[in-house]
């Protein structure tokens, strides 16, 4: 409390360090001034700079990740929004072992290890956010929704109930088809079909198109799930609640397949 009343003294913030000091003891909150970044003007009472000094993360900023996002498209918001550059995003993606997160997949230490596990929601960050608490805040929001989904009765393990979401949260247009589309998928593992999934094609591709050709199934990926049977290696975009919440619990069906009406 003294360095900052100190500071806001020298920075002609206020007129007496000494009696920011006594209304900030006396009000019981000292010890209580949280860092930040804020917007504070010689006009503002004592109490309101406290106020503001009491209300988190000073000034802030937001921004919005939509369901169904990728890695690549997430870095690329990032940048566009001044929130952190593309190589700050992917040095923590590849390097930070960001080990207080231990629903996090271990075999994984590539471009792909936090694909599906950032949360797509809105945010409200501090002007001042490293992009390591950046990545963070978004991994503890994909923590606390996974902790409250219902019960997993995909017969997969959680990762793979995951990927699950990722297909269905790549393929599905509307959110009556969800839990249908899951089962597709689950019924197609069940009999050792491959998945045959266009998405996963896609993001195998070097650029994202919008229409799969036949030349494009012949691409050489695990994550060609025309080539490949099984679930692809990693999530391929992040799934959103409702997706999730789909591959936990999958309608029961004998449906193989699916077709989009034009």
């Amino acid at each position: 409390t003294k360095a900052i009343a100190s500071s806001l003294e020298k920075s002609g913030l206020i007129r007496s360090d000494r009696a920011f000091i006594h209304y900030v003891k006396k009000s019981g909150n000292d010890g209580k001034l949280r860092v930040g970044s804020y917007s504070l003007s010689p006009s503002m009472s004592v109490e309101e700079i406290t106020d503001k000094f009491l209300k988190g993360i000073g000034e802030t900023k937001k921004f919005t990740i939509p369901e169904g996002y990728t890695l690549k498209d997430i870095a690329q918001t990032f940048s566009s929004n001044n929130i952190m550059t593309e190589d700050e995003f992917w040095n923590i993606v590849k390097n930070d072992p960001l080990e207080e997160y231990a629903f996090l997949p271990t075999a994984s230490h590539d471009e792909h290890r936090l694909e599906g596990y950032l949360f797509p929601d809105t945010y409200i960050i501090g002007i001042n956010s490293t992009p390591r608490e950046v990545i963070c805040a978004m991994l503890d929001r994909f923590e606390q929704v996974k902790s409250n989904l219902p019960e997993n009765k995909s017969g997969l393990s959680e990762q793979e109930m995951i990927i699950l979401a990722s297909l269905v949260e790549a393929e599905a247009k509307l959110d009556s088809e969800r839990a249908t589309i899951a089962s597709v998928y689950i019924n197609r593992l069940k009999e050792g079909m491959p998945l045959q999934c266009d998405a996963t094609v896609i993001y195998a591709l070097p650029e994202r198109k919008d229409v799969v050709l036949y030349s494009d199934l012949e691409i050489d990926s695990p994550y060609n799930t025309y080539k490949y049977k099984g679930l692809p290696p990693t999530p391929i975009c992040s799934p959103g609640l409702k997706s999730l919440q789909a591959a936990c619990q999958p309608a029961e069906t004998d449906y193989l397949y699916y077709l989009w009406s034009k």
